[in-house]
C-alpha cells in the first residue's frame, strides 16, 4: 500500500474508532473505562481476575497519557495491541544486543556511488520474484534478532537464483550459544555462529517457531543453506547514498534501531521521538521512497500483521532516525 494513501486511511480510521489521536484532557474517566472495554474486545484479551482487570485498565490509562503527549506531525500514534502491557513488558520484546561494526571506507560498494544510478523508490515486495516473505510474529520473545537475520538471509537466497524459503527462527533461538535466545542477540552475533561453524540453516517447516528457547535439535539430515558472507557497517554519515546502493545491490537489509517510541505506532512516517540512543531492536529494511514529500525508509517488523501498516513500519530518510543507519547488515552466496 502506498504510504501516502495509508496516512489518509490511517488518520481517518483513528479519528472515527477506539484508536482516536488521543487528548487526555477531554477524555473523563467513563469515557476511558468504555475505551478500555473496546480495546478488550478488538484486541481479544482475556482477564483471568478483577486484580488483573484492574491492573490492566490502570496500565491502559498511563499508556494513554502518554500517547496522548507523543502525537505530533508525521506519524500517528493511538491505542494498539500493546496498550495494556507495562513498560518492562515491552523492554523485555527489544531484543537487539548493540556490538561493534566497523565503517565501509573506500570499498567496492562506496566506490561504485559516483557513477551508479539507482530508482527513486525501491520496494522488494514488489519484485517479480519472491524475495520477501510474510511479515511474521515473535510473540513475547524478545528474538528479534533472530527475525531479522533468517529474514536478511532467505532475501539473499532468493535473489541468488533459489526459491523463496521461510528459514528457520527456532534453530537461532535454540542453538546459536553466541547470542541469548529470547534474552536478545544481533544480526553479526548469530552471522558469525552460522559461518564459523558452518552450520546448515534450516527451514522453518523443519523446525519450526515455538515462541522459546527449547533444547537445541541436531537433525539427522545435513540439508540446510550454508551462509559464508555477511557485512555489517555504520552508515551514519552516508545513510541515504549508502543506504540505497546497498538495498540495490545486495537486498533487503538488517538493520538494528531505537524501538522504543514505536510501542504506540499506529501510522505514517516516523520523523520525531525516536533519536536512536540505545539501538534495542532488530527489523528489516526492503525499500525506500525518495520522491516521496518526506523520503522515508520502508520496514518490516516481526510484531505481527496487527502492526502498524499490516506489521510496517515507516521511518524519514537521511536523518539517522531511531538510528536506522547505525547498524546496517547484509549477506551475499
Amino acid at each position: 500500500m502506498d504510504v501516502k494513501v495509508f496516512i489518509v486511511k490511517a488518520t481517518l480510521f483513528i479519528l472515527i474508532s477506539t484508536s482516536l489521536v488521543l487528548s487526555e484532557s477531554v477524555h473523563s474517566p467513563t469515557d476511558l473505562l468504555a475505551r478500555f472495554k473496546s480495546f478488550i474486545t478488538d484486541y481479544n484479551r482475556n482477564y483471568t481476575t478483577k486484580e488483573e482487570h484492574e491492573f490492566r485498565f490502570q496500565t491502559f490509562k498511563k499508556n494513554f497519557r502518554r500517547i496522548a503527549s507523543t502525537n505530533a506531525n508525521g506519524a500517528t500514534y493511538g491505542v494498539n495491541k500493546f496498550a495494556d502491557w507495562t513498560d518492562e513488558e515491552f523492554k523485555e520484546l527489544l531484543g537487539n544486543r548493540q556490538v561493534p561494526t566497523q565503517e565501509i571506507v573506500n570499498s567496492e560498494l562506496h566506490h561504485s556511488l559516483s557513477t551508479a544510478k539507482f530508482p527513486s523508490s525501491l520496494d522488494w515486495r514488489e519484485h517479480k520474484r519472491n524475495i520477501v516473505g510474510p511479515v511474521r510474529n515473535q510473540g513475547r520473545c524478545g528474538c528479534c534478532w533472530a527475525f531479522s537475520t533468517v529474514e536478511t538471509i532467505a532475501s539473499a537466497w532468493a535473489l541468488a537464483g533459489n526459491s523463496f524459503t521461510e528459514l528457520s527462527v527456532q534453530q537461532l533461538l535454540s542453538c546459536d550459544n553466541m547470542d541469548g535466545g529470547c534474552r536478545g542477540g544481533s544480526f553479526y552475533l548469530a552471522c558469525n555462529w552460522l559461518t564459523k561453524n558452518r552450520v546448515p540453516l534450516e527451514t522453518e517447516s523443519a523446525n519450526p517457531y515455538l515462541g522459546k528457547r527449547d533444547k537445541c535439535v541436531k537433525h539427522a539430515t545435513n540439508t540446510g543453506i550454508i551462509l559464508k558472507k555477511f557485512t555489517t557497517s555504520n552508515f551514519i554519515y552516508q545513510e541515504s547514498s549508502s543506504m540505497i546502493a546497498a538495498l540495490n545491490q545486495n537486498g533487503p537489509l538488517s538493520i538494528a534501531v531505537d524501538a522504543t517510541s514505536w510501542r504506540d505506532y499506529v501510522g505514517g512516517i516516523i520523523q520525531h521521538h525516536c533519536d536512536g540512543k540505545v539501538l534495542n531492536h532488530a527489523v528489516q529494511v526492503v525499500g525506500y521512497k525518495l520522491d516521496a514529500p518526506v523520503p522515508y525508509w520502508i520496514v518490516r517488523n516481526s510484531w505481527g500483521e496487527d502492526f502498524g501498516d499490516h506489521g510496517y513500519i515507516y521511518i524519514k530518510m537521511g536523518k539517522n532516525v531511531c538510528g536506522i543507519a547505525e547498524s546496517v547488515g547484509w549477506v551475499n552466496f
